[in-house]
Parts: structure tokens; C-alpha cells; sequence
């Protein structure tokens, strides 16, 4: 359901007109209301109204498999304008912000629906809150896919294909920096292979970190995550179940979040330590459970590494720009 409201300001001089999104529930009963603002000058307003439960946000079932989620309503729609061919078959529902319990609820309520594409926006937020999704849908194995938008968002690129101006998309700064730094542990790999792989000098360049030194830090961290995942392969190896540094190396790489990447380095540092003291505790002949828990220690340090290094580097680049607009302002 979608009307227009129309509602006198505070002081009854002007009116306000809204889009209102209604959301309503299994037993169609309206349960949610998303407003937008319809004016074409000035920033729009966009919010829930009071009391909406947001299990119920707008939302449209299909007879198919398929759902598609989105972050707004106009989102949903500018979606499902441009690409219109039989889209009553599959089901759509728009979060009207960023949580998932509209997702989850139309799940609980249409079990057939086993296949969640995430449309949401192409920005930081959006980029967060899909690989966030993605893992809860994983995790209750439900097949997941991700679309993302040219632009900023599905509204974005409908205005693009009629030539009107529009928001770019944003790159989420996080992932661009995971791509060169694992390239950088993976050539710190292959140059540590041969050299003794023992807990001992893992603890060694753990103490190295302990430096206000940031470039020392990062090198030093970068060593012990490539050798964390050495340590990781030769539990492996013992075990008989090893697919090579070359997998391990993969994991480092797609376990990454950025929306698990908001601790303070210290906090980070501080995860480190425990790791290593959890593998410190194993002594003696181990079984392949125990040796299982070892393996996923040193992966787990090795990520932990990686997002310290990809923490510090961001700290670099937002002082570097905070420099050089102080500059421009002088």
C-alpha cells in the first residue's frame, strides 16, 4: 500500500506531503509506515513513523523462491521498474533502514522462500550491512546473493538510464586496503616457508608490536600474520588434511569483515595475545580436535593481524587528509 499525506506544520502555515509506505502483516493489518518527502528542492525528509514494528516494513510476496532486499522503498521500486519482467512471481521487501528483522520475519513467514538476493546500497553502509546479512543467512543455510547498484542505489541508477544527474557509488576504503595487504602477507609467506616455525617466535614478533612506532607496528604485524598462517599449514599437515598454504592464504582473504573491523587497535592487539596464549595452554601428544583448535588459533591471529595493519592504515590516511585540507584552508 503507498498513499500521499498531506500534514500542517507546527504552526499550521505550511503543509508537508509525504509518500507513506505501509507495511502490513500476515493477517493484513497495517503494522508500519515509512514516509519520504515528495518536494523536489531541498534536502527530502525520510523516516518510520512512531510506533512501527519493524518486522513489517513495506514488503511484496511472490509464488517464487526468490527475495529480493532492499534498503528504501523507492529503492525497491526503482528496481522493480527497471527490471519488470515477470517480477510479480518473486517477492521483494524494503528494510526502510538497515536492520534485518523485516528479512528474517518474511523468511519465518514464507519458508519456501530459500534464495535471498541483498540489493542494498553501494556505499559504506550498505556494504557493512550486506556481507553482515550474507553471514546470518549462511549460518541458517539460507543460499545468499548479493546485487549491488552502479551508483549510490537502485533510485540512482534508474536516474542515470533517463540522463538525470546522480550520486556516485562509495567504495568502502576497508576492502581496498585488505586487497594490498594480503598481497603483502602472501610475499612475506613465501619468504618465512623455510624458516623455523615454532610458538616461540611467534610470541617474538607479538612483543615487536608492543611500540608506538605505527610503521614498525604495521611490518611487524604483517610478519606475524604470515607466519601465523605458516604455523596454521603445518598443523594441517600433521593432521593429513592440508589443501595447501594457498588455501589457508584464500581464507585470510573472504573470511574478512569490515563491519567486525571497529576495535580499537589495542582491543585488536589485546585479541592477539589471547590467541596465542589459548595455543601456549596445548601440550603434549594432541588429538586431531585439539589440533583442529590450534590451526583455527593461528588463522584467527593471522585475521586479527590483518585488521590491526588495515585499523593503523586508515588512522594514516585520514590524518594525511586531515593535513592536506588544513593546508588548502591557509
Amino acid at each position: 500500500m503507498l498513499y500521499e499525506s498531506c500534514e500542517p506544520s507546527k504552526d499550521k502555515a505550511k503543509e508537508y506531503h509525504n509518500a507513506v509506505f505501509v507495511g502490513i502483516d500476515e493477517n493484513g493489518t497495517p503494522r508500519h509506515g515509512h514516509k519520504q518527502g515528495i518536494y523536489t528542492k531541498g534536502k527530502k525528509f525520510k523516516g518510520n513513523i512512531e510506533s512501527s514494528d519493524p518486522r513489517y516494513s513495506f514488503h511484496y510476496i511472490g509464488k517464487r523462491n526468490k527475495l529480493y532486499v532492499f534498503e528504501a522503498p523507492i529503492d525497491m521500486l526503482s528496481f522493480i521498474t527497471m527490471y519488470q519482467i515477470d517480477w510479480k512471481h518473486d517477492s521483494y521487501v524494503s528494510l526502510c533502514g538497515v536492520s534485518e528483522q523485516a528479512m528474517l520475519k518474511i523468511i519465518e513467514l514464507n519458508p519456501r522462500l530459500n534464495h535471498v538476493i541483498l540489493c542494498l546500497d553501494h556505499d559504506i553502509a550498505g556494504i557493512e550491512t550486506s556481507e553482515k546479512f550474507y553471514d546470518i543467512l549462511v549460518d541458517r543455510q539460507i543460499r545468499c546473493d548479493k546485487l549491488m547498484p552502479e551508483y549510490k542505489d537502485w533510485n540512482e541508477d534508474l536516474k542515470a538510464s533517463l540522463n538525470f544527474s546522480v550520486i556516485p557509488a562509495e567504495e568502502h576504503p576497508q576492502y581496498n586496503l585488505r586487497d594490498k595487504i594480503c598481497i603483502e602477507i602472501n610475499e612475506i609467506t613465501s619468504e618465512l616457508k623455510n624458516t623455523d616455525k615454532s610458538l616461540s617466535k611467534l610470541n617474538s614478533l607479538f612483543h615487536k608490536c608492543k611500540t608506538s612506532n605505527s610503521e614498525q607496528i604495521v611490518e611487524t604485524l604483517k610478519q606475524l600474520s604470515a607466519f601465523s598462517l605458516l604455523l596454521a599449514e603445518k598443523e594441517y599437515i600433521q593432521m593429513g588434511t592440508s589443501e595447501g598454504i594457498g588455501a589457508i592464504q584464500r581464507g585470510l582473504y573472504s573470511r574478512f569483515r569490515a563491519y567486525e573491523n571497529r576495535s580499537r587497535l589495542n582491543s585488536r592487539l589485546d585479541m592477539i595475545g589471547q590467541e596465542i596464549l589459548k595455543v601456549s595452554k596445548y601440550q603434549g601428544i594432541l588429538s586431531k580436535e585439539e589440533k583442529e583448535i590450534i590451526a583455527s588459533n593461528y588463522e584467527s591471529i593471522a585475521q586479527h593481524s590483518l585488521k590491526a595493519i588495515i585499523l593503523i592504515e586508515l588512522q594514516e590516511i585520514e590524518h594525511e587528509q586531515k593535513q592536506i585540507k588544513e593546508m588548502i584552508i591557509q
